[in-house]
């Protein structure tokens, strides 16, 4: 039996994933198929107590030189998002910010020149971590962190009691935990070939019923859950979602017929609902209990 990465409790088998097809969907970024070898299929579990749905086996996660592949692609990495927004208005100057997974370390040096906090963080992609140490940022670990933040990061971790112990373990009692996460409530959950929602990119699929139940199982209370309404880099790809997937049964015809609709009209259509469309993150705030 499959035990929950989270608790170790019982978990239900939801669906299995050819390996074939996922280096299939890769192929035109990056070659994965060393992490599939000797795999036929990758598995979905779902952790009962907690709902959180996760892939097996572990052994399939992405390692340095894969996010350095990934790293190249336009949007991968963004200087300043929605979530960092909201992770500044629960800093205060001089504060110690840990940013686990913080790539070049945009955020921090935003912070650094903003709240002149003292920056803090760790990164798997060996480049952008030079690249962070060069801007300031100390790599050293910390145990007093005001607060600790990871923006898309806790997604792709299979070790979940691990990376969470580690993250409370670096804050102090009373400071904050914020995650910023993709949210499998929202449209990209009916995306069937979203790869980079799957290994070996994604380990686990996380929404707002699975983040309220980790505070049962580590001592963190949920201060906030904010979700994000989708933004303009998502406009084609949430209308690519939910209407242009029809189109290409058609073929080419179907591919300019497409791109016309979305030029002339869908795309004025969602920048006008925008603000009424489930984005593609949701954040989560914890406090650590004293």
């Amino acid at each position: 039996m499959i035990k929950s990465p989270i608790n170790g409790g019982e978990t239900s088998l939801v669906t299995t994933i050819p390996t074939a097809y996922l280096q299939k969907l890769y192929a035109p970024i990056t070659d994965v198929t060393r992490f599939f070898s000797g795999l036929s299929e990758v598995s979905v579990y779902e952790c009962l107590d907690t709902h959180y749905r996760f892939y097996h086996p572990p052994s399939v996660a992405g390692d340095g030189p894969f996010y350095e592949a990934l790293a190249k692609e336009d949007l991968y990495y963004i200087p300043w998002k929605w979530e960092h927004e909201v992770t500044d208005a629960y800093i205060k100057p001089g504060d110690t910010v840990l940013e686990l997974g913080c790539a070049t370390g945009d955020f921090l040096v935003a912070m650094m020149r903003r709240k002149q906090v003292k920056p803090f963080g760790t990164e798997l992609n060996e480049n952008a971590r030079a690249t962070a140490e060069a801007r300031g940022i100390s790599f050293a670990g910390t145990t007093a962190a005001a607060v600790t933040c990871a923006f898309q990061v806790l997604e792709h971790i299979s070790d979940v009691r691990g990376f969470l112990n580690e993250a409370i373990s670096s804050t102090k009692p009373g400071g904050y935990i914020i995650f910023g996460i993709p949210n499998n409530d929202c449209f990209i959950k009916d995306d069937p070939g979203c790869f980079l929602n799957m290994p070996p990119h994604h380990m686990g699929l996380w929404n707002e019923a699975s983040l309220r139940a980790l505070s049962a199982h580590f001592p963190l209370e949920v201060v906030e859950i904010k979700t994000e309404c989708l933004q303009k880099h998502h406009y084609r790809y949430y209308y690519q979602v939910r209407f242009g997937n029809f189109f290409k049964r058609f073929g080419f015809f179907g591919k300019v017929v497409n791109k016309l609709i979305y030029e002339c009209c869908a795309h004025f259509i969602i920048a006008g609902r925008a603000r009424h469309i489930l984005g593609h993150t949701i954040m989560v705030i914890y406090q650590k209990r004293a």
